[in-house]
């Protein structure tokens, strides 16, 4: 019997491998397809995502073959800018550029290959899962080998299905989704070109009432137009070479160009009512579908992935009480419900067909950008900035919990500069600032934080560090905060602890004084976690 089984091995899927592979879980993975989908889909991803593969320990694959994105711009009819995402370029507080453009089989290829680092982790490809019954003790998945047609059973503890939209698991188990009522047929032609185009770096949105268009930069010759169909159009009357060519041709010569790939889609907006069922979870398009115009689907499922993985690998090695899991839906639930209700929402204004709707659309937004602050606000909107839901946190706390830690370079002991992260790896992490944790948690038994894999760190200044007056307990680990952000982030919220969980989400935080009341909130999290 395996740890973990995995029902599909798309982004949510190899993440969560990955996720698992690092924290030593035996996990068996499962996928229909023989090859990673060769050509593209996703075309983007945040910097926190990149901070998930960074945990992951396979951020320099993707990196370098992931320029950062130059933003994101919605266009009325006349070509004027009424809102967007801007990007400087610049790193965010999750240490990367806020956006990174991205095509899907690269960085897919990137982590399955991360997979061969762990003799406990396999990857069965032309494998598909076709039922699942269970018990208190565990799973039986039945398995279907493609290739020699023949059906085998696999025990594990725990099942993920991230099998996509189409999840065999989830019809399997009656769970319904929520539905939008968010339904739009496009087309999507992705190109190549042999040189670059005299066409714009920056994503570009046209909210043209007569034909709404996205158009895309990938980099490096490729490039992509999403066009909306007309009623009464359809994938048979649209997706044909003539016609296509014909609606590319407003922003380049067809014959420059060679088409990669052309396919129709129906933009969806779904959300999964129950993401656990027993030792099932869903994760990725098997949990939830959302139109593409805040690019965050394949984002979404990775977070999921991130959210999950910490929270079994402390069920399995006995650390937290099984109720934990409960709150992989409590918490993810409404980050991804507040995305889905946005680009839906977006999706409405960008297809306005009505022209004198059009045109009341257009003069709105004109006359906003009369006033400087909201002219630059919508400019500068955030994607994906919601905070999780109820569930892993101090239950006394109001300090950013819900909110991804800030992630700057710091210096290392031996003067190495680092990401944050690095320094402790997927663990609880008690940052005292200025102050060493574990002398001042008197009253927590040690050996329980030990138990909880509780890293302590001691944050000090450039100055008390050449000093070399830094005294700190053996199993403190001491950082240097050279730029002085983790200290700042502490002074504006006035606490002098932070305890962040293993995916760098604050569980809590407190002035000095208050840390043993925090630590025994932790231990009581994991034991019996707050009902919600």
């Amino acid at each position: 019997m395996v740890d973990v089984i995995i029902s599909g091995c798309g982004p949510a899927g190899v993440i969560a491998a990955n996720l698992l592979g690092m924290q030593g879980i035996s996990t068996v993975v499962f996928d229909r397809e023989k090859d990673i989908f060769p050509l593209p889909r996703a075309v983007v991803i945040d910097d926190d995502i990149a901070r998930i593969i960074q945990s992951a320990g396979l951020i320099d694959k993707v990196l370098a073959v992931s320029p950062s994105s130059k933003g994101y711009k919605f266009l009325d009819q006349s070509g004027n800018p009424m809102f967007g995402f801007k990007r400087s370029g610049g790193y965010t507080k999750n240490g990367y550029t806020a956006t990174l453009s991205i095509r899907q089989p690269e960085i897919e290829a990137s982590l399955r290959q991360g997979l061969d680092r762990f003799p406990h982790v396999s990857l069965h490809t032309e494998h598909q899962v076709e039922g699942v019954v269970q018990d208190e003790k565990g799973v039986t998945v039945t398995v279907r080998d493609l290739q020699r047609n023949t059906l085998k059973e696999v025990e594990g503890k725990y099942l993920l299905a991230a099998e996509g939209a189409r999840s065999i698991i989830r019809k399997q188990l009656g769970i319904e989704l929520h539905d939008y009522q968010y339904d739009h047929l496009w087309l999507i032609v992705d190109v190549l070109a042999k040189e670059e185009l005299d066409l714009p770096e920056m994503n570009l949105q046209y909210c043209n009432p007569d034909r709404p268009t996205t158009y895309i930069y990938h980099g490096k010759g490729q490039y992509r137009w999403e066009i909306m169909l007309k009623p009464g159009e359809s994938a048979e009357t649209v997706n044909r070479e003539e016609v296509i060519k014909q609606l590319i041709s407003p922003w380049v010569d067809p014959a420059k160009v060679e088409i990669e790939r052309t396919a129709v889609y129906k933009f969806h907006a779904l959300l999964a009512k129950e993401w656990r069922k027993g030792r099932v979870f869903l994760l990725g398009d098997t949990a939830h579908q959302m139109p593409p115009f805040l690019g965050q689907g394949l984002s979404s499922g990775m977070r999921d992935a991130h959210n999950l993985v910490w929270k079994l690998s402390m069920v399995l090695k006995g650390q937290a009480d099984e109720k934990i899991l409960d709150t992989y839906q409590t918490e993810r639930y409404p980050h991804v419900a507040g995305i889905i209700e946005k680009a839906v929402k977006l999706g409405k204004i960008i297809q306005i067909s009505d022209q004198k709707l059009a045109d009341l659309r257009d003069e709105l937004f004109r006359n906003l950008h009369d006033f400087p602050n909201v002219s630059e606000a919508l400019h500068g909107l955030e994607r994906s900035s919601f905070p999780i839901g109820k569930g892993v946190h101090d239950a006394k706390a109001s300090v950013s919990t819900g909110m991804l830690f800030i992630q700057p370079q710091v210096e290392k002991k031996d003067g190495e500069m680092v990401l944050f992260d690095e320094v402790a790896c997927s663990r609880f992490i008690l940052l005292g600032i200025k102050r060493d944790p574990l002398a001042a948690a008197e009253s927590v038994d040690c050996t329980e934080l030990a138990r909880l894999s509780v890293k302590s760190i001691m944050v000090v200044e450039s100055d008390e560090a050449a000093s070399g007056e830094v005294k700190a307990h053996p199993e403190t680990g001491v950082i240097v905060d050279r730029e002085g952000k983790i200290a700042a982030w502490c002074h504006e919220h006035e606490v002098d602890y932070v305890l962040l969980r293993p995916d760098r989400y604050v569980f809590g935080a407190c002035r000095a004084g208050e840390l043993n009341a925090l630590m025994i909130s932790l231990v009581g999290a994991l034991r019996e976690p707050q009902r919600v």
